[in-house]
Order: structure tokens, then sequence, then C-alpha cells
């Protein structure tokens, strides 16, 4: 039999420490009276998880029976699915996060958890948004991301994903949970580089490499392309992946606005023409995504609000 290995340290220790204002590594401030949430991040009440909110596609809830998680509890259930999913492997809480933030700007406080336990394998790293709701716990939205794979969560619960769906294509998200914690698909999108969008520019004498194919799903309908919306930009190459902010864009790196590469005899839209494509100016297709966010409650100050204020309860 495989040995498995589970490097855990102290984490209930470390835990009450750190919502005591003490110190392991790095102190945590707390507010003199204790609400529910604090009183979860020292693993003394549970939340519920909620398998309707929950997003995760390799790690489900629903693989459980189980639906009153504690924090230490709730890190142990993510081990163990892990440790089942990639047998003899090592793992570790590398660390675990909370932000409040405040989702439809309401002025109400939720709890948003982030679960770092990456293998020997794989960075796996949960992300839970709780709400307090007539005075218990419940996840209003989770979700995973792994090595390819990244979540991002603002301070009024706009929500920006992306991940790798082959090698020359990634798929990025837009999400909310609004005040009542209600969640909302604002679209996805899959950004390439394709090989005839490659071979027509440079037939035309045109550098390819930084040109990007977009298609856009608004309607929520993975399985249906003849609903989405597609378009092309020239991007320039301005920050690393790891630099980017994913709720700025569609893409790691800005596009670039020309209309002239949407005009009828520009190369790329005579071709994508002769096959019957309707291509958008990718303005368009912004100003789409704008009037979508707008009727699903995503105002100006939600769209452009900070990152969660990430603290530290565990850090190693």
């Amino acid at each position: 039999m495989k040995t498995v290995e589970i490097v855990i340290i102290a984490l209930c220790a470390s835990m009450a420490a750190a919502c005591a204002g003490t110190t392991t590594g790095q102190a945590v401030a707390v507010p003199e009276e204790k609400s529910l949430y604090e009183q979860f991040l020292n693993n003394e009440v549970s939340m519920h998880i909620n398998i309707e909110t929950d997003h995760g596609e390799y790690l489900s809830f629903s693989q459980t029976g189980k639906s009153d998680f504690t924090i230490e509890e709730l890190t142990n259930f993510l081990i163990e699915e892990h440790l089942a999913m990639q047998e003899g492997t090592r793992i570790s809480v590398d660390k675990i996060e909370y932000a409040y933030i405040d989702c439809g700007n309401d002025g109400n406080k939720e709890l948003a958890l982030h679960i770092c336990t990456p293998t020997s394998a794989e960075d796996w790293n949960e992300y839970i948004i709780i709400k307090e709701i007539d005075g218990k716990l419940e996840s209003i939205y989770s979700n995973i991301a792994w090595s390819r794979s990244r979540l991002d969560i603002n301070e009024y619960g706009l929500i920006a994903g992306d991940g790798s769906n082959s090698a020359f294509c990634q798929v990025f998200s837009k999400e909310y949970i609004d005040a009542d914690g209600k969640w909302h698909y604002l679209y996805e999108n899959s950004a390439e580089g394709r090989a005839d969008v490659c071979g027509v520019l440079d037939q035309a004498g045109i550098n390819p490499y930084d040109c990007v194919y977009f298609s856009f799903d608004l309607n929520n309908t993975p399985d249906n392309e003849s609903d989405d919306y597609d378009t092309y930009s020239f991007v320039t190459e301005s920050k690393s992946f790891e630099e980017a902010d994913l709720f700025s864009a569609n893409y790691y790196w800005p596009v670039i606005y020309d209309d002239t590469i949407y005009e009828d005899d520009y190369p790329l839209k005579s071709y994508f023409d002769s096959r019957g494509d309707t291509i958008y100016n990718i303005k368009e297709i912004e100003k789409m995504i704008i009037d979508k966010e707008t009727k699903e409650g995503v105002t100006e100050t939600i769209r452009t609000g900070k990152r969660a204020d990430w603290k530290n309860l565990i850090n190693h």
C-alpha cells in the first residue's frame, strides 16, 4: 500500500491564535465583538454548504453526504477528496485566507474564504463566499481553481476566472453575487490563436502572432456556439500572466482598438465573410457586456471595485 503524507501543522491552534489576535507568523486584527464569521474562523461554529451554489468542476460538495462544516472539517474534507483523486500524492495546507466583502454593495458584509491545498502534482485553491442568513452561515458561492486556472473576487462580489482549455486556447469568465446572495452568469469568452487566422494574416504580410480570436457566450449556452459573438483583435503584451488583472479585460493583455481591421477589405474580415461567419467589432461586444452586466445589477461602482483584501489565517 502506498504511503500518503499529510502535512498539516497545528491547524486548530493556528486558527485559534490568529482569531485571537496573537501571532503564528502574522497577526490578524479581530473586532471586539465576535460575529458568526469570527466564530467560524475560530473553528467554533459550522457553516452550511449549499450544493446548489457550488460551481466546482474538479471537486464538488455534492460528493459528500455532509452539508455542515467547521473550518477544520472543511479543510479535512478538501484534503481527503484531493488524496482520493491522486493516490500516493503529498498534500499540504499551504494557506487559508479570508476577506470581508460586500456583495451587491448594500452595506452588509459577507465572508470570502480561500483554502490552498497543493499536492505534489497540482495546486488546488478552493474559494467560498459565506453569508449570514437568519442567524446561520451558508455558502452562496463555491468554486475551485487548479494549476492552470485562477479565480479572483472583488470587494463587491464580482468574480473573474480564467483557465486553460488547450495549448492554444484560454477561457475567461465573469460572474456576480448580488446583495441577496443570488448568482448571476455574466459571460464567458474563449481566446485562442487559430492556425487559419495566422495563415490569412501571414499571406497578407501581416505579423499574425499578436492576433487573438475571441468567442463570447453571453447566454450561458456552452453547448451551443451558434449564439456566440465572435471577433478578433490584436493585443499588446504589457504584463505577465501572473500580473494580469482578470477584471480589467477579456484577455491577459490589453486589446488594440482599431476599427480598420473590421472593414470589408481587411484580409481577416474578407476571409470570415467568405465563410459566412459574422464578425463583430470588439467595441460592439464590450457594449453588449456592459448592457448585460447592468441588466444583472452590476453598477459602475461594483464593476470597478478593488480586489478582495485577503488576510492570512494560516500561511506556512
